[in-house]
Order: C-alpha cells, then sequence, then structure tokens
C-alpha cells in the first residue's frame, strides 16, 4: 500500500494497527488517537503507558548485583492486565530457552516473543539488520511452538486480570495471584513442593483458582 512507502518496519507495523483501531471503532478515517492506540513501545517506562497498547522489552531478569536476595515483579504488576507486554525476542538472546527461564516468564506473565525472518538471517549480513543473527522461522518455529503452548498454559486463565500479590513461601514456591482469584505456584527447585493444599514438582508450577 502507498502509505508504507519510506515508513521503518516498526512504523509499518504501527500505522496497520492504527487502521485496524480504527475499524473496531467503526471509524472511517485514521486519526492521532489511532495511531496512539497503534503504538508498541520498547521497554516502556511510566511516561509511555497511558499512549501503548503492547510493549516488548519488558523487564523480566534482575541486575545480577550480589546484594540482591530476591526479584519482585513490580514493572508487570503495574501494567499487568492493562497492556499486553512481552520480553526480549528469545530467538536473539546469548542464552538458552531452558524451563528456568520459561518459568520467569510464568512468574511475571510476560508473553513470549520472537523476531522472525522468511530469508535466512545471513541475507542480512551487510545491512543495518546485521544483528538479527537467527531469525529464520523455519528454524525456530517448532521451538516457538513449544514455548508458546507451556506459557499459554499457564497464563491463558489470567489476561486482562490485574496482579495484586507475589511472594515466595517459606517452603520455596513463589505465587503470584491475580484479582480475578487465579494464583500460579511455581517451583524453581530441584525437589516437589507442597502448600496451600497444592503440589507443584520440581521446575513446574501450578495453576489454582479460576476455571477447572
Amino acid at each position: 500500500m502507498q502509505y508504507t512507502e519510506g515508513f521503518t518496519g516498526k512504523a509499518i507495523l504501527a500505522m496497520k494497527e492504527a487502521i485496524h483501531a480504527a475499524e473496531e471503532l467503526g471509524h472511517t478515517y485514521i486519526g492521532s488517537e489511532h495511531l496512539l492506540l497503534g503504538l508498541m513501545e520498547e521497554g516502556g517506562n511510566a511516561y509511555t503507558f497511558g499512549y501503548v497498547s503492547d510493549i516488548i522489552d519488558a523487564p523480566v531478569e534482575y541486575s545480577q548485583f550480589y546484594i540482591i536476595d530476591e526479584q519482585v515483579p513490580f514493572y508487570q504488576m503495574v501494567i499487568h492486565g492493562s497492556i499486553d507486554y512481552s520480553g526480549e525476542a528469545l530467538n536473539l538472546r546469548d542464552a538458552d530457552i531452558d524451563d528456568a527461564l520459561l518459568l520467569t516468564y510464568i512468574e511475571y506473565g510476560c508473553a513470549p516473543r520472537f523476531t522472525f525472518s522468511w530469508e535466512d538471517s545471513s541475507v542480512m549480513k551487510y545491512t543495518s539488520s546485521a544483528d538479527q543473527y537467527s531469525t529464520c522461522y523455519q528454524t525456530w518455529m517448532s521451538d516457538a511452538v513449544n514455548v508458546y503452548q507451556t506459557i499459554n498454559g499457564a497464563l491463558n486463565q489470567v489476561q486482562g486480570a490485574a496482579m495484586i500479590h507475589h511472594e515466595v513461601t517459606e517452603g520455596g514456591l513463589v505465587r503470584t495471584e491475580y484479582d480475578n482469584g487465579v494464583s500460579i505456584y511455581i517451583n524453581k527447585t530441584d525437589k516437589s513442593i507442597t502448600e496451600d493444599g497444592v503440589t507443584v514438582d520440581a521446575m513446574s508450577y501450578q495453576v489454582k483458582g479460576g476455571k477447572a
């Protein structure tokens, strides 16, 4: 379409989202209010919250300073249920996608995200997108499906719900509670743990409340 000429990929995506927002509202024009609804912010700070519908690169890991005892998803508690968010592109991480990472995404109510290309990423080697070094969808599709199914299995009952409580229990479970009555128990240890009438296997999770 003509409106995409000279636009970056992110600008084109924002425009498409704006068009979709206008259609959903029954409007026959594209205005600034629709563009604001179509914005996707990278690691958005508080001043952007009123103007974006999605945030990518939301923080899911702490600073790794040795003085830190526990990490708390404060950022996520502020925006969960109001703004959709995801972490960094999982296929562009320096580290592997392991069970511990997926459990952290579940703990933080965070959607998975991948950056894909149709062709092999080597095509972009001498371009401004050379940092997109592992993007071919054929390489990652199976892993992406598995990651999505794992995380969605835990979070599908809390979409749109506010995160109201987060704690590490005495027994070692992490419990994240939402305002729709759902609690998710995450066990990041190497042994099974039972608390609050819930048994969670090692490196696993259980959902309590909500729909059976």
